[in-house]
């Protein structure tokens, strides 16, 4: 890839002003948004994101699906770059999207993958656990049946 021609974004996490831009775009109020991100008994604001803009890809996904919206348009970036259309099962031509938003999502995809895979193999350890423990536990329950 020709860093030259890259698309270069001005910030390296969630930018509140932009947020709160894309956010006003789609017509829903600062609380309104909140609600719908952390649940309706939630006291936090976009603020929230002003102390810790570094936020987890899970987190990112989140907030495109419920702003309807691309994961790209959080984040500010210059140079408009090269475009890619994007097409549907019919290879009809829906709309033409920068590369770069595409590439963004497809790495934030990637790393949601990553995280699965490693909670997967969290939980297929757990089991294993688990399944010694109980095994264990029959014995110990079979020995205090015969001594009985």
């Amino acid at each position: 890839m020709n860093l030259t021609n890259a698309m270069r974004y001005e910030h390296d996490a969630i930018d509140y002003q932009t947020l709160l831009r894309v956010v006003k775009s789609k017509g829903l109020t600062d609380r309104q948004f909140c609600k719908l991100l952390w649940g309706n008994e939630t006291h936090l604001t976009l603020k929230y994101f002003i102390k810790r803009p570094d936020i987890r890809v899970s987190k990112l996904i989140k907030m495109a699906e419920i702003l309807d919206c691309n994961i790209g348009d959080f984040f500010q970036y210059s140079d408009g770059g090269a475009s890619a259309a994007m097409l549907d099962s019919n290879e009809k031509l829906l709309e033409k999207y920068p590369l770069e938003v595409l590439k963004t999502e497809n790495s934030a995809l990637k790393m949601i993958i990553q995280e699965k895979d490693a909670r997967i193999f969290d939980l297929k350890k757990i089991n294993e656990q688990i399944g010694k423990s109980l095994e264990v536990l029959l014995q110990l329950g079979q020995n205090s049946d015969i001594q009985k």
